[in-house]
């Protein structure tokens, strides 16, 4: 695992430094979550091969290290909705986005943990920024899914 951990905050804001770090170092991370979703994920999720595995959380993870250098601008919500929409269409439920949401956030704690292990504030910091985000995906995950639950059922509905 490389870092830089020459963080300075005249050059980069904390969130790009550590976003940086997170994309340099990402394959072991991906490698570690793939692992723990083929065991420990809900059916959905665990019946992907490991080509779709590592694509979804490859994605997951670019969209993580985009909303931690966002910060509070970070604009969650617009950016789960087409991939969430799309994998309610393919049967997904709330249970497996939480399920998955849950092992990516475990495991991206545990690898911020390990790579910014020089710097204990820096750690706390990127931890508890990756927590804030996915308090926030799993929010917006459970209302979405809900939501296009209910306009499925209107439209089934409606057709009657």
């Amino acid at each position: 695992m490389t870092n830089n951990l020459n963080f300075d905050s005249s050059k980069q804001s904390e969130g790009s430094f550590i976003r940086q770090n997170l994309e340099t170092n990402i394959q072991p991370l991906v490698k570690s979550i793939v692992q723990r979703l083929k065991i420990e994920a809900t059916p959905a999720y665990s019946r992907l091969n490991d080509y779709e595995l590592r694509k979804i959380v490859e994605g997951a993870l670019q969209q993580t290290c985009r909303w931690v250098e966002d910060g509070p601008a970070a604009r969650i919500e617009l950016d789960l909705q087409d991939g969430l929409s799309e994998r309610l269409k393919l049967g997904f439920t709330v249970k497996d986005f939480v399920s998955t949401t849950g092992i990516i956030e475990d495991e991206c704690k545990k690898f911020c943990r390990k790579l910014f292990q020089s710097d204990p504030a820096l750690t706390d910091r990127a931890v508890h920024k990756i927590g804030f985000i996915y308090v926030n995906v799993n929010l917006i995950e459970t209302r979405l899914a809900m939501k296009y639950r209910q306009d499925t059922s209107k439209n089934t509905i409606s057709k009657k």
